[in-house]
Parts: C-alpha cells; sequence; structure tokens
C-alpha cells in the first residue's frame, strides 16, 4: 500500500509515530519460529498458485475446516484423492483431521 508507506515515512505526518526508531545493537539473537500470512490476489494468485501448490503450504488446521466445509460441494467433483501419513482419507475425515490439528502441511499434486 504506496499511500500508507508514505503517510508513515512523511516527516511529522499524522502516522510518524508507526515508525519505529532502530534499536540498538543486540549481542544475542534469538529466533522463534512463526507464521508469516501471504495474501495473494487477483491474477498474482492465479499466476503463481500452480508453482506454490505442488510445493506446499502450511495452513493452520481449523482455517483450512472452514474451507472444507464451506467448499465441500466443489470439493467433491474437483478432489481425487486426499492422503494423510500414505492413508486414503474422505473429505469428511480430512476435515475432522483438520480441526484436531494446529498445523497442516498442504500439497495439491497433479495425477
Amino acid at each position: 500500500m504506496p499511500g500508507l508507506a508514505g503517510a508513515i515515512f512523511r516527516k511529522g505526518g499524522l502516522h510518524a509515530s508507526l515508525r519505529s526508531q532502530p534499536a540498538r545493537a543486540q549481542t544475542k539473537l534469538t529466533t522463534t519460529d512463526g507464521f508469516i500470512t501471504v495474501k495473494l490476489f487477483n491474477t498474482i494468485a492465479t499466476d503463481t498458485v500452480e508453482d506454490i501448490l505442488p510445493r506446499g503450504i502450511l495452513m493452520k488446521g481449523p482455517v483450512l475446516a472452514r474451507f472444507f466445509h464451506r467448499q465441500q460441494e466443489r470439493l467433491r467433483s474437483l478432489l481425487i484423492d486426499i492422503q494423510h501419513d500414505t492413508n486414503s482419507l474422505s473429505l469428511k475425515k480430512a476435515r475432522l483431521l483438520a480441526e484436531t490439528d494446529d498445523v497442516l502441511h498442504l500439497k495439491v499434486l497433479e495425477r
């Protein structure tokens, strides 16, 4: 959002307080696991989906479960197989699994 970025970086602007001051150098760096949410819209989503889904994405289980529930009619006609640890699952069982797992690694493969 260039407009927001410009507003934040404008000297003395209303949103200038959203900028952070450079932190002092730390002698010890620590890392933790986390999520970055990437939302792809319009043609970017269409152009990149074939590259991203075969590699796999991490999804929060409840989010995937809601997707399976809302799109169940469409998915029944599109899905060939759902596998978990080499076991085939029905769409209902996949949704139940997603509801109980915090994070799932999802891959979409072609036959």
